[in-house]
């Protein structure tokens, strides 16, 4: 699985605020999933920054999140 790869694993850690959500839960609605899986890279705001959709092999996977533009980028630490 993708996001248990260990090099994904800390990538998102060190990177992103983590959160999954399951689509009974409830806020589930407003992000309009249509197919599993789903990752969204949202603001501080909630506004969506990226979307993947499907399966992603975890270099492709890391590939895709890094190709966010420099302004959403978090600062390097």
């Amino acid at each position: 699985m993708t996001l248990s790869d260990k090099t994904v694993e800390e990538y998102l850690r060190a990177t992103f605020e983590c959160v999954r959500l399951f689509n009974d839960e409830p806020g589930a609605d407003e992000f309009e999933v249509a197919g599993y899986p789903t990752t969204l890279v949202l603001a501080a705001d909630g506004s969506e920054l990226q979307r993947l959709q499907g399966f992603y092999e975890p270099a492709a996977f890391l590939a895709e999140l890094k190709q966010r533009p420099a302004s959403v980028l978090p600062a390097a630490q």
